[in-house]
């Protein structure tokens, strides 16, 4: 459980581009998460996040990367979201591509971490993930 701690999830991602909701990492029950990585409406990696389990007011489809993955649909990219304090942070390429704030600690998860797919994303992400990191200061 994350909490209210400063964190980094970074890890590397090749992907096929889709734009359907497609899950990257996440928990596996099928409600409003503790927190989410996924596609959804473009290609680009989105945040979603909870400190209550009702609704994403941690973040909300906010990018992590650029559309279309940064044009890099056959490269490997660095993917990264930071929290510091009350700001979050979507990084790719070491590129930051969106700031947003949320206030209080992530909601306790009682469910399995999944890489790959979350419970709340009928599709499972369709390209290969490596080097997952998740660092809680």
């Amino acid at each position: 459980q994350m909490g209210s701690s400063d964190f980094t999830i970074e890890m590397f991602v090749k992907s096929v581009g889709s734009t359907d909701h497609r899950g990257i990492i996440g928990f596996s029950d099928s409600g409003i998460q503790q927190y989410q990585i996924a596609t959804h409406g473009t290609s680009a990696l989105k945040w979603w996040a909870s400190n209550d389990g009702s609704n994403w007011n941690m973040g909300s489809g906010n990018r992590v990367t650029l559309d279309n993955m940064d044009g890099q649909n056959s490269n490997w990219n660095h993917i990264a979201v930071v929290r510091n304090g009350n700001n979050f942070y979507g990084y790719s390429g070491g590129h930051r591509r969106e700031t947003w704030t949320g206030s209080g600690a992530l909601n306790d998860e009682n469910s399995d971490l999944r890489i790959g797919s979350t419970g709340n994303v009928n599709n499972t992400h369709q390209g290969y993930i490596d080097q997952i990191r998740i660092f809680v200061i």
